[in-house]
């Protein structure tokens, strides 16, 4: 994915998760800081994101050629990923930049959001 950060130096453990449970009362902490993020990333590619596309393409079909947002949130289990994330939610947050060129070209803006309540 474009302009994700690099994951941090090592990968957390069992240890890890405890203390940021237990210790830190549950502060958010960002998925490249766990050295998680291209597995996290991985998986949305297989399962996540042919799902995203086809509702974008849904929306772009309707609404045809220029700009409008588009939002979108669901959840997934990520656990065979990740011991820890059970179900997690992810969230789409796009603006959709749509040109009629005898085909649909289709930018977008967007920030994909990854959240796991405990």
């Amino acid at each position: 994915m474009a302009n994700a950060p690099a994951d941090a130096g090592h990968e957390w453990g069992h240890f890890d998760y405890h203390y940021q449970y237990f210790y830190t009362n549950g502060q958010p902490v960002k998925l490249h800081e766990m050295g998680i993020l291209n597995q996290i990333i991985g998986k949305a590619e297989l399962s996540i994101y042919p799902k995203m596309e086809k509702l974008i393409f849904k929306k772009v079909q309707r609404e045809g050629a220029g700009t409008y947002p588009f939002r979108w949130n669901d959840s997934y289990s990520f656990h065979l990923t990740e011991f820890v994330f059970g179900g997690a939610t992810v969230t789409l947050n796009a603006i959709l930049h749509v040109k009629d060129m005898g085909y649909y070209s289709i930018k977008a803006n967007r920030e994909i959001d990854f959240e796991q309540k405990v």
